[in-house]
């Protein structure tokens, strides 16, 4: 008899491997404290329980991630999440124009919800960032990279926001773009910023 916990058990696993993610990256910063706690969380099997805003915003994300295709998804959706879900649609179709002009929209290469690792000179995995939309324009060697953020509260331009500037360092590792745009596309936010 095998005491193996089957494939496709309900266990929940860790897609960061138990190391630094940029949105972790505020906690990890301001508190090293707070980063010993998370590994030992993690390393407990322990991820935290999510709560409701928390898992509105995944719904949210999923929804914007497969485009309002995925029926499964889209039933879950309420009014207000739906709303929310256009006007981060739009607001990144703005950003995306802005950024690259109309005349070149056909080239340009559409990322989402992807996991990539930052790494050290021998490969090894340091930490990783899990952006939410990434366009890449690679005859002009630039992208731009779109953080939603679905909730209330404020979180700050991107310039100065430390899971952005994760998501641009990881991204220019990886990609080998120099030229990077970092935006957070907040709809509830009270101010915007360019």
């Amino acid at each position: 008899m095998s005491t193996e916990e089957p494939p496709n058990s309900n266990v929940p696993t860790d897609e960061r491997e138990g190391l630094p993610s940029a949105s972790g990256a505020d906690i990890i910063y301001e508190c090293p404290g707070g980063r010993a706690a998370q590994e030992a969380e993690q390393a407990a099997g322990n991820y935290g329980e999510e709560t409701q805003v928390a898992a509105d915003g995944t719904l949210i994300h999923k929804s914007l991630e497969t485009e309002g295709n995925d029926p499964e998804v889209e039933k879950q959706l309420k009014l207000d999440h739906k709303m929310t879900r256009d006007q981060c649609a739009e607001l990144a179709w703005e950003l995306i124009a802005k950024t690259f002009g109309e005349s070149n929209a056909d080239s340009l290469e559409h990322y989402k919800e992807d996991r990539i690792w930052f790494k050290d000179e021998d490969g090894k995995k340091l930490s990783s960032c899990k952006y939410d939309w990434l366009v890449i324009d690679r005859a002009g060697n630039r992208a731009l990279v779109i953080d939603y953020k679905t909730g209330r509260g404020e979180v700050g331009f991107a310039g100065g926001h430390k899971q952005s500037r994760v998501n641009v360092v990881t991204i220019r590792q990886v990609f080998g773009i120099n030229d990077i745009t970092a935006a957070i596309v907040q709809p509830h936010a009270e101010e915007r910023s360019e």
